[in-house]
């Protein structure tokens, strides 16, 4: 703990279990210390063993009850860290110092929220709204619940006094911005946020290490809300704190591949291209540089030569769909084979929408990019769609991201059931991942026959799925890659959001997707229930389905 305290935290790293494993009946700050060292360093496996062996040996302990409850909820296993701050409450002494059960109130209601139990979560809060009527982040939080519920009234009411104070950190500067803009008071939102940044702006030179994270961290998350409400050119500026913004994974929020620094290579600052030799490097996950490469088409008949840095996975699509680019793969990155010579400019695949489409008209004529292999699509559409048989839909039900953007983007196969009893389809599995005995199941069970390509691997091998991908009439499918993959094979595709859907997606309702033309939105209107989506998909597959036998 010595170590730990004085920061030397890889030495705590080795002392912490030599610690626990010499004393049998070590101390529960132990196990809770070793445990919140391992969430710093993002070892949240590690850190969730830690607190079940602390309880294990000291099953009563507060600390541990609620920090094992945090880390839950952190990693999105809501009703677990409900049943633990359930426990904490029960195990809390009659002569607890004031505050303590208040506390695991709010840690209650923090769970409830994210199961989708707005209300129950406001109850739990009221009384402790009472005692600290001047708690203006509480304030602010019960608001956002009251905005859950569809009563702006209410939400306005009660962050009144919280919206009127003065700012006093930027934690505070992005919830109050945060709830402005979910209140539909935007201008005032963006005025309060320059205002409360400006200074910060002004000394980013100066701050120090933990002060520029904070205002990085502040920056990159208020991005993200203006990006879903688009307020896209403001949006798009402070989206570029994303490159100094650790991930918890050991990136950034935005890792760009990017080999030669700017002494070698200017960066673009979009200005006219005609004569010059652009670098596109790639960026963040493979959905990701798939949507941002919808703004390349553009920029290749205005620049003298065009360079996109990519994955391995998506090299070939990639020489297939830009034949007149030089397409490096991540190989080339690691093996240095980009000659810094041969490129006057470079840019981060995320820094197009900043620099030339910082307005949503600017989406209106994106075009599908991607080219695959017609020979194995053509294999695939024999093998799955011969001749005489329904149209071939594709589905995948599973999101990615940390585990807390994969329960609320994800479905269950159970979830699809009423779209996959339709008549006249014939449904085929684009989901990536060890997915085959889950189907094999899940047809015995209710005697369907959904199909999955057993030879194709998209975490291998893009290019193939890809083609099995354009070999479907059409898609249905939660939020994750396989979307970004019709969209640029320009498919028609139906995506399931989520009710509170990432900065991708435009977040009101009944706003279309910007990014892909083809691609058309069904929303979650509740946390934690798929039913309404799925309804509303079933009515819109049985018309399409009719449609297309009469087409």
């Amino acid at each position: 703990m010595k170590a730990h305290q004085g920061g030397d935290t890889q030495a705590a790293l080795r002392l912490y279990p030599r610690a626990i494993a010499a004393d049998q009946a070590a101390a529960e700050e132990l196990f809770a210390n070793y445990g919140a060292l391992l969430r710093a360093e993002s070892r949240n496996g590690e850190a969730a063993a830690v607190y079940r062996r602390g309880l294990g040996l000291h099953p009563h302990s507060l600390l541990l009850l609620r920090n094992y409850g945090n880390l839950q909820l952190q990693e999105g296993h809501a009703l677990q860290a409900l049943a633990l701050f359930v426990r904490a409450e029960q195990v809390l002494p009659a002569g607890a110092k004031p505050g303590k059960r208040e506390a695991i109130w709010r840690q209650q209601a923090s769970a409830l929220a994210d199961l989708g139990f707005a209300r129950l979560a406001l109850g739990l809060l009221h009384p402790v709204l009472k005692q600290t009527p001047q708690d203006h982040a509480l304030r602010m939080g019960m608001a956002e619940l009251w905005l859950e519920l569809g009563d702006g009234g209410r939400a306005a009411e009660l962050a009144a006094p919280a919206l009127n104070q003065e700012l006093s950190g930027l934690e505070e500067t992005f919830q109050q911005c945060n709830l402005l803009l979910r209140l539909g008071q935007p201008d005032k939102a963006l005025q309060r946020f320059e205002t409360a940044i400006s200074s910060y702006r002004r000394r980013a030179g100066e701050l120090d290490t933990k002060t520029r994270l904070k205002y990085d961290t502040t920056c990159w998350n208020f991005a993200l809300m203006l990006l879903r409400r688009g307020l896209l050119q403001r949006g798009w500026q402070l989206f570029e704190h994303g490159r100094r913004v650790p991930n918890g994974r050991g990136g950034m929020q935005r890792t760009v591949f990017k080999l030669h620094p700017a002494r070698l290579i200017p960066e673009w600052d979009g200005s006219p291209l005609q004569g010059k030799r652009l670098l596109i490097n790639g960026e963040q996950g493979i959905g990701d540089v798939l949507m941002f490469t919808m703004l390349v088409e553009p920029l290749i008949g205005e620049a003298q030569a065009i360079g996109l840095v990519t994955y391995d996975r998506l090299t070939p699509l990639y020489k297939r769909s830009f034949p007149q680019c030089h397409v490096f793969d991540t190989k080339d990155f690691k093996h240095k084979r980009i000659d810094p010579a041969d490129w006057d400019l470079q840019v981060a695949v995320g820094s197009l929408p900043m620099l030339r489409h910082p307005q949503l008209e600017s989406y209106a004529g994106l075009k599908p990019f991607l080219k695959v292999d017609g020979a194995t699509e053509a294999q695939f559409r024999q093998r799955f769609q011969p001749p005489g048989s329904p149209p071939l839909v594709g589905f995948s039900w599973k999101g990615g991201g940390n585990a807390k953007q994969k329960r609320t983007k994800s479905l269950s196969l159970e979830d699809f059931l009423p779209l996959f009893q339709l008549p006249g389809l014939r449904w085929i599995s684009l989901q990536y991942g060890d997915v085959q005995e889950e189907l094999r199941r899940f047809n015995a069970e209710h005697g369907l026959e959904l199909l999955w390509a057993d030879d194709v691997d998209p975490l291998r091998d893009m290019d193939r799925w890809s083609a099995l991908v354009a070999s479907c009439d059409l898609v249905v499918s939660a939020a994750n890659t396989t979307i970004h993959g019709t969209g640029c094979l320009g498919l028609p595709t139906w995506v399931i959001l989520g009710k509170d859907p990432d900065w991708r997606w435009l977040g009101d309702p009944g706003t279309p997707c910007y990014w892909y033309p083809s691609v058309q939105i069904v929303r979650q209107q509740k946390q934690g229930s798929w039913q309404q989506p799925i309804a509303e998909l079933q009515t819109a597959l049985g018309h399409w389905s009719r449609s297309s036998e009469h087409g």
